[in-house]
């Protein structure tokens, strides 16, 4: 089939998520025509089961088969650079400050924790 370059061959980097699942990484990304990316396996497998209609077709009007698939070609020899999602407080800056310092905190308890029983071994020798 045809082949679609991705930035994921400069330094950038480029990630799927796959339109019938929802995770990542995908292994063999393919385009339908109308635009979603999907493993090809996993699409094929869709398409068997329901005739080959598009699985993406609201209609349920549209077909589909192997030949209309476009092939993501990526860097990493067929599997998608999976990069996950930040988690949702963390996509504004004063939630992110928080995090740090909760994390900054926790650090320094357990280094206070840890100074603490070094002391009482110490002691104990």
């Amino acid at each position: 089939g045809r082949k679609v370059t991705t930035m994921a061959q400069s330094n950038a980097t480029q990630t799927f998520t796959c339109a019938l699942t929802g995770l990542s990484p995908l292994t063999d990304p393919v385009v339908t025509p109308s635009g979603y990316v999907a493993s090809r396996k996993l699409l094929l497998t869709k398409l068997s089961e329901n005739g080959g209609v598009d699985p993406f077709d609201v209609a349920g009007t549209r077909r589909l088969d192997e030949s209309t698939l476009v092939e993501l070609a990526t860097a990493s020899g067929g599997t998608a650079v999976a990069v996950p999602p930040r988690p949702p407080q963390a996509t504004s800056l004063p939630s992110l400050l928080g995090m740090l310092q909760r994390e900054f905190d926790a650090v320094l308890l357990e280094l206070y924790d840890s100074r603490k029983a070094l002391e009482e071994t110490r002691r104990e020798l």
